[in-house]
């Protein structure tokens, strides 16, 4: 009736019958209102709760199968810990090295011969 030819006097009294009500016009938007701040977000936080369940369902799955083994928190731990331990080493190891090629370098400049030294030996022989 709304869309089609009939004058617009009786597409306004078919709106004024059948639309103007307190359920149109009063209930439905304040109960659609009250779902959506009160019950909706209950939903979609269940929601989220299962999808956060079956990701954890997966993750143990795919640990069973490619026999992963999660480390405990000691574990982790002690790893990190031997983990430091190897780069002082490896650090003290690296400065050592670099202490002594400049003190190599240092001790070959002592026997080095000078460049006039060279061209007087050079022309006695």
């Amino acid at each position: 009736m709304l869309f089609t030819g009939a004058p617009i006097t009786a597409r306004i009294e078919f709106v004024e019958e059948n639309y103007i009500n307190i359920y149109n016009n009063l209930l439905f938007p304040f109960l659609s209102t009250v779902f959506l701040i009160v019950v909706y977000p209950f939903i979609t936080t269940a929601g989220y709760w299962v999808l956060l369940k079956f990701k954890t369902w997966q993750i143990k799955i795919r640990n069973d199968i490619e026999k992963n083994q999660l480390l405990t928190l000691e574990q982790s731990i002690t790893l990190r810990m031997q983990i430091r331990n190897q780069e002082a080493k490896y650090d003290d190891m690296l400065i050592k090295k670099d202490e002594e090629i400049l003190s190599l370098k240092k001790e070959l400049e002592k026997y080095k011969i000078p460049e006039v030294m060279k061209f007087l030996l050079l022309v006695n022989l």
